[in-house]
């Protein structure tokens, strides 16, 4: 008898929509259910009715940042998962000293091996 498994939740959120969807078209290769949505608001609030195994943010999102995202998605969902990516060399070298950042996300340097972003997932 075999058990049928749905794919994880993984939502994307980038205001770079060619990144986010080429993101989200990788993770479905890969038998990820993935979306994509271009800003932190719209996250929050598809999080409420998708609740993602995952969610992977760009840092600077704007007017609420993709910090400030994860950590309210954390509030909200505490076994949600949140890999954080930028391409500002600048947010890369500071966020990870940040104690309270390192102890929740994890940061990747943009562009980012989308191998990267798979073992991520499948050890989260």
């Amino acid at each position: 008898m075999s058990k049928f498994v749905r794919p994880l939740r993984v939502l994307v959120v980038d205001n770079d929509r060619v990144i986010a969807d080429t993101l989200v078209g990788i993770l479905r290769i890969h038998n990820y259910d993935a979306c994509a949505v271009y800003s932190a608001e719209d996250a929050l609030g598809l999080c409420r009715d998708r609740c993602p195994y995952a969610v992977i943010t760009e840092v600077l999102l704007g007017p609420m940042s993709g910090v400030q995202l994860g950590i309210q998605i954390t509030k909200r969902l505490p076994s949600c998962k949140v890999l954080m990516m930028s391409g500002n060399s600048q947010v890369c070298a500071r966020l990870p000293d940040s104690k309270s950042f390192s102890d929740h996300f994890t940061l990747f340097a943009k562009p980012i091996d989308p191998q990267k972003i798979l073992d991520f997932l499948d050890c989260a």
